[in-house]
């Protein structure tokens, strides 16, 4: 069974995080401990799986004791627990001791502190997964160099679908913590929306998606809606015939953009093309909203909060990094996105 070790030196939020896993039937064994010194001594008597600590500690520094269990068990996931105000300090933290997620003190809701956990719990499993694979891999190398390249190719693939889902989690993340300042309904809608877009993301991406005629489908069906002056046309050139992950990579981007749309627009007209180019697919998307002397017709009334909306999908997009790249935009309303494929 998997074990969890917190260290919170914090008596109220211990108190809090006792409170929760006491009142609820866990699937994970684990310890609380109130110091550093109490959480070396937890952890000489059984390596966490995944460990929980504060960004600050009394007697050595939150990154001090972070860098030791990193050195003790370089396999524990580890979480840091910090205030919503810490912001700056937070990102330095995370990149600095490389830890998984980050958990907003106080911890007043059991999923406040589950989803992490299970979260980590997820993560650590596929880097076993793919440890033995590549030991299997190694082992197996006598039988078939040409099996062995496969399967290293496989786990290249993997570790580049991490690398990127680590860089979309980490601006997500970003965001997330920059709307402790924003006013109460700003930050729940904020919230449901980062939720949303990781939810298609993990759905499209990870998953690999329902493939385009189904997905093209349901699109049509939430943001085709005629008697509301909203219509959606998409297209597909025949000679366009993406891989199978580059497709889901289309297709979530037209769907994050199209919902974007749907969010904040009473009226629109949508267009969108997948086309072809030399070494990229294309995903030509254009919204067009017509002034009939009332001015844009906005559905999402707050200004604010609809370039907030925006700005986090643009973080969501650039999470790709190489794999897609704006091109230049041929007016306000169209945005082009080059989907590269994957080289050899």
């Amino acid at each position: 069974m998997n074990f969890v070790l917190i260290v919170e030196p914090d008596e109220v939020n211990l108190a809090r995080i006792r409170a929760i896993l006491e009142g609820i039937e866990t699937d994970f064994e684990y310890a609380l401990a109130d110091s550093a010194e109490s959480g070396i001594d937890a952890m000489e008597k059984r390596m966490p799986d995944v460990f929980i600590g504060d960004m600050e500690m009394p007697v050595v520094s939150g990154a001090e004791f972070f860098g030791l269990v990193e050195m003790m068990s370089p396999e524990t996931v580890r979480i840091v627990m910090t205030e919503a105000h810490k912001i700056a300090e937070t990102v330095a933290f995370m990149n600095e001791c490389r830890t998984f997620k980050v958990i907003i003190k106080p911890c007043r809701l059991a999923e406040d502190l589950l989803e992490p956990i299970e979260a980590a719990f997820a993560y650590r499993a596929l880097n076993q997964r793919m440890l033995q694979e590549t030991e299997a891999g190694e082992q197996g190398f006598a039988s078939g160099k040409q099996g062995y390249e496969r399967l290293q190719e496989s786990y290249r693939s993997a570790l580049k679908e991490h690398e990127q889902a680590t860089a979309l989690f980490s601006a997500m993340l970003r965001g997330n913590l920059a709307l402790g300042n924003r006013p109460a309904p700003m930050q729940a809608r904020l919230a449901e929306w980062y939720r949303w877009m990781l939810e298609q993301y993990g759905a499209q991406i990870v998953v690999g998606g329902r493939g385009y005629q189904e997905s093209v489908k349901e699109l049509m069906a939430s943001c085709h809606v005629p008697s509301e002056r909203c219509t959606v046309q998409i297209r597909r050139n025949p000679s366009c015939k993406p891989g199978t992950e580059q497709m889901c990579c289309l297709i979530f981007l037209m769907t994050i953009l199209m919902r974007l749309c749907r969010e904040l627009l009473l009226r629109y007209e949508i267009t969108v093309i997948i086309d072809t180019a030399r070494d990229a697919e294309v995903l030509k998307f254009s919204c067009v909203v017509k002034d009939e002397g009332d001015g844009i017709p906005y559905r999402e009334k707050n200004g604010a909060l609809r370039a907030e909306m925006i700005r986090a999908l643009g973080k969501m997009v650039m999470a790709f990094g190489d794999r897609v790249k704006i091109l230049p935009r041929e007016n306000k309303y169209v945005l082009n996105l080059a989907v590269r494929r994957r080289e050899g």
